[in-house]
């Protein structure tokens, strides 16, 4: 009998075979035929796999866009430089969706044969965004059959909805503006706390100028409302305050040429015309048309990696504006973020060794320029006294605490399963050696699984708190020893002058090898207790030793850490030109 390999539950159930597996968000949820101790195993060695399918899908990418014809397109778009950058941005997101999942299942394939020594034909039922493996010729060596079923409905864009724009858009959409006597600032940011803070003292410098007005534009997280941010509060004579919404926009422009195009060049791209994924991005362009045609900004700053940045550039260039981009972390050295080729006029960064990433990555962006960390201007050490935590908490005042950051697993259900397993472990070696243990939740972080598996432990000096509930730098500077998977926290540790452990259960390749910090003498790697109680004894050791090589790498990866990075941020806004 063949093996079963699927990602549809119902499927998984109904089937007879006597091997089958069940997979979901990168990793395998259950077998018929393997322990849980050969799951977790597995599961464990797919840890880097992202980076690595991040790495085939660019490769990938630019053959295709170097080969290319030119493409009807938008006026926004049309004012990238060349046919490549233009057949990238089009192909771009198709190819986050369908041949990142390609690779994705070559990769596990292979890994689950050499894992599991299997011989048997495979027999697939997957979603319809795996549909590019039935064309990969060693797959078809050994699979019995490719099947695939419907997900989600195409981002066609509805053609009544898109009519009732035209109306919304001259009754209900914010009026034009005149132009500012002062320097006029757009902000896209979204709608959660982590980026509402990165910006707070820079708020704060906006209120107080008399030279800037800033508009902030609100993109929605699709969060609960529980985790949304207003910052209607942030309204005053030098801020405006709007949601993206208000600025819906008759969409005029299509990518039919391009999926005719490249289903003609490549056929088994013809997939990409089923979900039509380039369609949300047509509706931002049309958003921030009008944005920027009624806001008429000097320019504009978006502050993450997403798609909407590309829109909010290509929509800049075209109304000859400059584009800023701001890091709000220190990003890791990872293909599918730092190769997106989206072309800002200016990348305001971290530090050096950020630029140098970027720079490593080809990104197309004209200028970037370290400003240090926005975040690190807000710093409030003494929120909470430090004796008053512990006593609140029924902590032990005068004994060693370890701090563990949370990451948010996002789309791969490994580092939520692995991240259970690692705090369980930090819990028993903080109770075995007597040390507190605290633990703070991603801002994403809704679920309580960590609350779960610690309530079962029941351990006294283990203390767990929402993100809102416990300052990062609080926690950091009370800590005697920071830990996390694979958080950027690493350089508000070492702000705060600290060495930071990264846990993953894989001993091997994990996500932490794209960690630009990675080979620095104040980070170490860990998979298990032994190696953590050794990097723990070399941090308490080595402390003076490290405090120096700290000391000398603050500059290198924050530029500086003097309180004015937004100030810095404020007069960049203010003197860039096209």
């Amino acid at each position: 009998m063949n093996l079963v390999i699927t990602d549809n539950n119902h499927f998984f159930k109904s089937s007879n075979s006597n091997k089958k597996v069940l997979i979901s968000k990168g990793i395998i949820l259950e077998s018929n035929f393997l322990s849980r101790k050969e799951i977790e195993n597995f599961n464990s060695s797919l840890n880097a796999i992202e980076a690595e399918t991040s790495e085939l899908m660019i490769e990938k990418i630019k053959i295709v866009a170097s080969n290319c014809p030119d493409f009807k397109v938008n006026p926004f778009l049309k004012t990238r430089d060349n046919t490549f950058d233009i057949a990238y941005s089009l192909l771009y997101v198709n190819f986050k969706a369908f041949v990142t999942q390609y690779f994705f299942i070559k990769l596990f394939v292979e890994k689950f044969y050499k894992a599991f020594s299997c011989n048997e034909k495979i027999d697939f039922y997957l979603n319809e965004l795996n549909q590019l493996i039935q064309n990969d010729r060693e797959l078809q060596a050994i699979s019995n059959s490719f099947k695939f079923y419907t997900v989600g409905k195409s981002e066609k864009i509805s053609f009544i909805k898109n009519s009732y724009y035209k109306f919304y858009n001259l009754f209900y959409s914010p009026k034009s503006l005149n132009k500012y006597h002062k320097k006029h600032i757009v902000l896209f940011i979204y709608d959660i706390h982590n980026e509402v803070e990165l910006f707070s003292v820079f708020f704060k410098n906006v209120q107080k100028s008399n030279i800037v007005h800033l508009s902030v534009v609100l993109l929605s997280s699709g969060g609960k409302k529980d985790n949304v941010c207003s910052i209607d509060h942030l309204k005053s004579e030098n801020i405006s305050v709007y949601k993206i919404e208000k600025f819906r926009n008759y969409v005029k422009y299509n990518n039919k040429d391009f999926y005719e195009t490249i289903g003609k060049l490549y056929p088994e791209y013809k997939v990409f015309s089923t979900l039509k994924k380039n369609e949300n991005l047509e509706i931002y362009y049309m958003y921030i048309n009008e944005i920027l045609n009624k806001l008429k900004p000097d320019v504009a700053v978006y502050s993450n990696t997403g798609e909407i940045g590309r829109a909010v550039s290509d929509v800049s260039r075209y109304f000859k504006i400059p584009s800023v981009n701001v890091e709000y972390g220190l990003f890791s050295d990872d293909a599918i973020y730092m190769e997106s080729n989206i072309k800002y006029t200016l990348r305001a960064c971290l530090g050096q060794a950020s630029i140098d990433v970027w720079k490593k990555r080809n990104d197309p962006t004209l200028l970037h320029e370290a400003i240090g960390f926005l975040k690190l201007d807000n710093v409030d050490l003494n929120a909470v006294g430090k004796d008053n935590f512990f006593s609140k908490n029924n902590l032990k005042p005068n004994t060693k605490t370890i701090f563990f950051a949370s990451t948010w697993g996002g789309t791969n259900e490994l580092y939520n399963i692995e991240k259970r397993v690692i705090v369980k472990n930090i819990a028993l070696y903080a109770k075995e050696i007597g040390w507190n243990f605290i633990i703070k939740k991603h801002p994403a972080e809704t679920d309580n699984h960590l609350d779960e598996e610690l309530a079962l432990l029941d351990f006294k000096n283990v203390k767990i708190f929402n993100h809102k509930d416990l300052s990062l730098y609080f926690a950091i500077n009370i800590s005697d020893i920071v830990i996390t998977q694979f958080s950027a926290i690493s350089v508000e540790a070492m702000y705060l002058n600290k060495s930071t452990i990264f846990y993953n259960l894989n001993s091997e390749k994990s996500f932490v090898d794209t960690i630009v910090m990675k080979n620095e003498k104040f980070i170490y790697k860990v998979s298990n207790n032994d190696e953590l109680n050794n990097a723990i004894n070399k941090i308490i050791v080595n402390s003076k030793e490290e405090y120096v090589e700290i000391e000398k790498s603050k500059l290198k990866y924050l530029y500086k850490t003097d309180g004015k990075a937004s100030e810095r941020l404020l007069n960049l806004l203010y003197n860039i030109k096209i």
